[in-house]
């Protein structure tokens, strides 16, 4: 619930965040499960040897405080209705003062700055425009009647389209601002075709050289790019499968 994309779908596409991510939640776990087989596995099993790791209770506390937020928030959102902005409103203020008592004391001054990020909220006005003018220009209108009259099921066309744009803009702002609109004027509140259009566009971002996170990453490990994706490649094929199964037959 703390991610832009997944906040701008759920309002574009007219579904609740809780129902959203609670009807995605196992694709969380199905990712998780291919990652581990498929990428983990393999570099255990060349590092045959053990080794002793120090209990380091300091370094834990750490962790669950960087952990706290985001577990914290996916409750609120998911299972007491909270608005995801009321939610982390609130986990913020909390941990702030958290921070505070384990002497952790960061300035309320930076933690505002920080979290204003001005080239998203540029990103926000830009999406909202563009989906203006799809709508004012009646173009929003003709790429559904012609979805409609393809002889190709609407799921089908959503999730190569979904998958196409994902591949192209490589970020969750870029594809949600092209791809929810047509969502949303062909099954408004549609937690199947919505799901549908948010997993196989990520797993177009998750291929893509223009998905920053991917080309940073492998930069900075000086790794090859191309036989980065075979192993992502892999993964997402697991992944679009099972779901594309399990959404066939519970559609």
């Amino acid at each position: 619930p703390i991610i832009p994309g997944m906040i701008m779908a759920c309002n574009i596409a007219g579904v609740s965040y809780s129902e959203f991510i609670l009807h995605l939640a196992w694709l969380t776990v199905l990712a998780f499960a291919a990652g581990w087989f498929v990428l983990i596995r393999p570099i255990k099993a060349e590092n045959s040897h053990t080794e002793k790791i120090n209990n380091d209770s300091q370094g834990t506390q750490d962790l669950w405080l960087a952990l706290s937020p985001v577990i914290i928030t996916f409750i609120l959102v998911v299972f007491c209705g909270f608005n995801a902005s009321a939610g982390m409103g609130l986990v913020t203020a909390c941990l702030f003062l958290v921070l505070r008592f384990t002497k952790r004391e960061v300035g309320l001054k930076d933690v505002v700055i920080g979290a204003l990020d001005i080239k998203m909220f540029l990103n926000v006005l830009c999406i909202l425009y563009f989906i203006q003018i799809l709508t004012v220009t009646h173009v929003l209108q003709e790429i559904v009647a012609a979805f409609q009259s393809s002889p190709l099921p609407v799921p089908v066309i959503i999730a190569c389209v979904s998958f196409i744009i994902g591949v192209l803009t490589g970020m969750s702002q870029g594809h949600v601002a092209i791809v929810m609109p047509i969502v949303a004027a062909m099954q408004t509140g549609s937690l199947n075709l919505a799901g549908v259009a948010m997993a196989f566009g990520i797993a177009g971002q998750m291929l893509t050289p223009t998905h920053m996170c991917l080309v940073i990453t492998v930069d900075y490990f000086k790794a090859n790019f191309f036989k980065t994706l075979k192993p992502v490649l892999l993964c997402e094929i697991i992944i679009l499968t099972l779901f594309t199964a399990y959404t066939y037959f519970t559609w």
